[in-house]
């Protein structure tokens, strides 16, 4: 069953319900609830990041972060469906700590929370080791 509601005028809204199946956007044969073949605009915030909406939260683990960011590939590549050439990651081939379920598509605020991690231990170490070069040369400076 499909309903289609459209309103013109001031406050107009439009929308269509899809009881079972999926919806497909430039693609015959969608394969999830929603499936957009080409680029998405969304306007507004389209990742869900409330706490509200999330159990089990806990710190990404360094040891995992540093895993995952030695197997990502990143890609050059051109889409099939436009021709457009770009770069980034084969859903297929990442870790699976950045794998989406289906491996057909990445979140990519899922690649900058790990690289988040990975940059926060770098800056960690390279502050130490400021901290010792700046030592040793004290050290030299009153020999």
């Amino acid at each position: 069953m499909l309903r289609l509601k459209s309103n013109s005028g001031a406050g107009a809204s439009a929308y269509a319900v899809f009881p079972i199946g999926n919806v497909g956007i430039g693609t015959t044969s969608p394969q999830a609830k929603l499936h957009v073949a080409g680029q998405v605009i969304c306007d507004g915030g389209c990742t869900s990041s409330s706490r509200a909406l999330k159990d089990h939260i806990r710190e990404l683990a360094l040891e995992d972060a540093l895993a995952a960011l030695q197997d990502l590939q990143p890609t050059q590549f051109t889409y099939t469906s436009t021709g457009e050439e770009d770069i980034g990651f084969i859903a297929e081939d990442v870790p699976a700590l950045v794998a989406k379920r289906g491996r057909t598509g990445l979140d990519a605020m899922d690649i900058v929370a790990l690289l988040t991690k990975v940059v926060q231990y770098q800056q960690h170490v390279l502050e130490a080791q400021q901290h010792e070069l700046a030592a040793l040369k004290a050290r030299l400076n009153t020999q």
